[in-house]
């Protein structure tokens, strides 16, 4: 087994670290999905990255596809910054070419 180390956000957006002890890169997402984390990195630790670099060189492979639940939980926390008024501005901005949010209650004014 190899250590990994990871990054990921549980499931009230707290960030997350730590290192674990699997066979595959595949094993720990599956580990961190189970516990209904999001998962930001994954790696293999430093001396684990010395052998790999030893090692044949072999193509990337491309990162996992999302699973349904890390869409849902996405969707969920789109949800809750839309229902802070201050997503919503922020978009409105960037689709107006500025690109800083201020506040909407200086906007609320600015529309009344």
């Amino acid at each position: 087994m190899s250590p990994f180390a990871y990054a990921a956000r549980d499931s009230h957006g707290r960030p997350q670290s730590g290192v674990v002890a699997l066979t595959t890169e595949a094993a720990v997402a599956d580990d961190l999905r189970r516990r209904g984390w999001i998962i930001l990195d994954i790696r293999r630790t430093a001396e684990e990255t010395r052998e790999a670099a030893r090692a044949e060189r072999r193509p990337a492979r491309p990162s996992l596809p999302p699973s349904a639940r890390d869409v849902e939980t996405g969707l969920r926390q789109l949800a809750l910054l839309a229902v802070d008024g201050n997503f919503v501005a922020f978009v409105r901005n960037e689709a107006n070419g500025r690109h800083y949010c201020e506040p909407l209650s200086a906007q609320m004014r600015r529309t009344r």
